[in-house]
């Protein structure tokens, strides 16, 4: 397989070197490309992956527990969260960052329990963790056996393959620095720009997945916390090629890779099960900067919302999430809205990876309206009911200062 992604590779900068003298039919290569990746084969064998998937019981027991952990976190039993949480992680070796952090938090709130403080942070450090994190944290430092506690977190490395975590940073790295050079705007490029972008973007994946090939299993212990960062970007940026997700899948069923970063990138892939069921992401979050850019009303400060897409179908939809080990949908947005209300609670640190954020060139007043977006098959969230006031009245004033008939946009 390496020498075939060493083909593909040399192909690329071949094909790319010749249409660099004729951009002009760089759209129609893009397009070619586009479809020939994007092939009925790779979504077929994704659905069977998914549809088929032998539960690991291990894993499953796993998530169960740390999704019921949760549910008692929104509630304040942070007691009983520590203690559920502490069950969790006897079904995984090695626990995902996420819970071990939520868990440390439970504990600090409660019983402050110093064997499984110290064990979680030893975890921690082993993914690579930063130590400062709890170096400068002065709920570490009061704990009676904070001595112990830094003498160990001092003396801990990492265990992640560096070598690895590198080339993966120098393939993002490659990856912003493109975006940075045309300051993150693609739109109104000239041809020559999206023939480099497509180019070093796909440059980029298949010297990712020639990385899979020589490490087909991927988790915090091989590529650390942040080193995924660095991984899903290229994932993101190539949302239309799909071969590497059946790799990814393994990781997941076998517990090595978390299931919600698996779906998160599903659900920027815009994938779905039969063509019809994103279990991807599907909470949207409008924020305040772009709603004030729009209003245009001096001084107006309109807060954040949520639009929660619902299906009509969630029996089905839930099928296919628990064979990923993902929790019901209507559990998933229940989060998604206590955690835009309350994440101090667990220091911003998510449940998970759980909204887009629209960009400032989407008319957020004609999502609200119109079935465009969802329309009625859409619930939208305030936080107060002051909120919503202020939303209506601001949606009131850009119809007015845009003559546009309210009714037009229902």
């Amino acid at each position: 397989m390496q020498k075939t992604y060493l083909i593909i590779l040399t192909f690329i900068s071949l094909v790319f070197t010749v249409n660099a003298q004729n951009v002009g039919n760089i759209n129609n290569n893009i397009f070619t490309e586009y479809n020939k990746s994007r092939t009925d084969k790779h979504t077929a064998i994704i659905d069977s992956l998914i549809i088929n998937n032998q539960i690991n019981k291990n894993v499953e027991n796993y998530y169960k527990n740390v999704y019921v952990a949760q549910n008692l976190i929104m509630k304040g039993k942070f007691r009983k969260a520590a203690k559920t949480y502490q069950n969790a992680f006897t079904y995984l070796k090695n626990p995902f960052s996420i819970d071990l952090h939520h868990a440390l938090i439970c504990e600090l709130k409660s019983e402050k329990n110093l064997e499984n403080i110290k064990k979680y942070i030893q975890l921690l450090i082993l993914k690579d963790e930063k130590k400062e994190i709890f170096l400068e944290d002065s709920s570490y430092i009061s704990l009676s056996n904070w001595n112990v506690i830094k003498k160990i977190i001092d003396s801990l490395q990492n265990n992640i393959d560096t070598t690895l975590c590198n080339e993966i940073k120098n393939i993002y790295i490659t990856d912003q620095n493109l975006r940075r050079k045309h300051n993150n705007m693609f739109e109104n490029l000239s041809d020559s720009d999206e023939l480099e972008i497509f180019k070093i973007d796909s440059i980029n994946y298949y010297s990712l997945m020639e990385l899979l090939d020589k490490n087909p299993i991927i988790s915090e212990e091989l590529i650390g916390i942040s080193g995924w960062e660095n991984f899903q970007i290229i994932p993101w940026h190539n949302s239309f090629r799909l071969d590497i997700y059946p790799i990814l899948f393994k990781s997941v069923i076998n517990g090595n890779l978390d299931a919600r970063k698996f779906y998160d990138i599903l659900g920027h892939s815009e994938y779905r099960i039969k063509g019809e069921y994103s279990i991807g992401i599907t909470t949207y979050r409008i924020s305040s900067s772009y709603c004030s850019q729009i209003v245009n009303i001096d001084n107006f400060e309109m807060p954040d919302y949520f639009i929660v897409k619902k299906y009509a179908d969630l029996k089905i939809l839930d099928k296919f999430r628990k064979k990923i080990y993902i929790e019901p949908f209507e559990n998933f947005q229940k989060k998604s809205i206590w955690l835009y209300m309350n994440r101090k609670i667990i220091n911003n640190r998510n449940f998970c990876s759980f909204t887009i954020e629209l960009s400032e060139n989407i008319d957020f007043f004609t999502i609200l309206r119109t079935k465009k977006y969802g329309g009625e098959n859409c619930n939208i969230y305030y936080r107060n009911h002051t909120e919503q006031k202020q939303i209506e009245t601001a949606m009131k004033e850009y119809y007015k200062n845009n003559n546009i008939n309210d009714s037009d946009n229902k």
